[in-house]
């Protein structure tokens, strides 16, 4: 008479055995750990997507950027050359392309060749994800949009208003929102400074939808963060004559309100008055109210998570126990 399956085998052979159970269980815990942290690591990750104005006045020398976005430091995007030019790097950035970008504008290359220079596949395997401007003295606004950015992308390079100007855009709400950021740029409104039409082209940016990242269906926050930086050709990187910074919150007010507020009264305090000029502010979405019970994009993927947890673990010491289980097979006294 053959001896009962597993009888006289050690655990470790068999497939209802302790061992196997640890097993199957360690694998288990592997695999729950790996969904939460991949939740976890979803939320945390930075979401570059951003709409930049880069500019350059070839006359006078002086360089700008204006950016907002879904991403806390928008500053970090782009890098001005004083008396150069300018560059911006987004959507999925990596901050050794605006050093090597600014680095080539520094040795007096054109726009063009320092975008082909960094978009090598030698230099970024990955350029297809990115998006990039360059503006200098030395030539022509060159732009760069891969394949693969993420979300709605678009680029426009232009000589308007007496400016040579690149605009890009990701992630963007809205298809034609560069579009609407240089005719907001290079509108007649009168003989403003330059400061004024980079503040008008980010609201503009703003009006139409901004970064899809930070709206929602109840409402358009369009950014969390936004910044205008000029700079004279004898500025210092780290001392610019202009340099406006706002830091909203997720699911908070729209930071091109407060971004207005500190420009007209940074411009009553340094610009010349302008009579005739058409210096009223464009409308933008007001965006929401953090803390009034909604949940935010990060906030919902982290609750999502940890609901997710519990879930697993549930399962997981359900698993256990039917697994640890005897079998009415097993003669009595066997020690599972």
């Amino acid at each position: 008479m053959g001896r009962p399956a597993g009888r006289g085998v050690p655990d470790s052979m068999t497939m209802n055995g302790p061992t196997h159970t640890r097993r199957r269980l360690r694998a288990q815990t592997a695999l729950f750990v790996a969904v939460i942290l991949g939740v976890v690591g979803l939320s945390a990750s930075p979401a570059y997507a951003v709409w930049s104005i880069l500019v350059v006045d070839s006359e006078t020398g002086r360089v700008a950027i204006a950016s907002a976005g879904c991403v806390e430091d928008v500053v970090e995007l782009g890098e001005l050359l004083p008396g150069q030019g300018v560059v911006a790097s987004q959507s999925a950035f990596d901050r050794s392309i605006i050093t090597r970008a600014a680095a080539l504008i520094k040795a007096g290359r054109t726009p063009e060749d320092v975008l082909a220079d960094v978009t090598r596949a030698i230099f970024d395997p990955e350029s297809e994800t990115r998006q990039h401007a360059a503006v200098s003295r030395a030539g022509p606004a060159a732009t760069f949009t891969g394949v693969e950015p993420a979300g709605l992308a678009e680029e426009v390079k232009v000589s308007a208003a007496g400016y040579d100007i690149a605009v890009i855009g990701d992630r963007l709400a809205k298809a034609g929102t560069v579009s609407e950021i240089v005719r907001a740029f290079e509108a007649d409104i009168g003989p403003v400074a330059l400061e004024d039409r980079l503040m008008r082209g980010l609201e503009a940016g703003s009006a139409t939808g901004g970064d899809v990242d930070c709206n929602t269906r109840t409402h358009s926050q369009t950014a969390l963060a936004a910044a205008i930086r000029i700079a004279e050709p004898d500025d210092r990187p780290d001392r610019l004559s202009v340099d406006l910074r706002v830091l909203g919150v997720e699911a908070g007010p729209n930071p091109l309100l407060e971004l207005r507020e500190t420009y007209d009264q940074w411009r009553a305090e340094n610009l010349p008055d302008c009579p005739g000029c058409d210096l009223d502010a464009l409308a933008v979405p007001e965006g929401g109210t953090a803390g009034a019970g909604e949940l935010s994009g990060t906030e919902l993927l982290i609750g999502v998570g940890t609901f997710s947890l519990f879930v697993l673990l549930w399962l997981r010491r359900r698993f256990a126990s039917r697994d640890a289980a005897p079998s009415p097979l097993d003669p009595p006294g066997r020690d599972e």
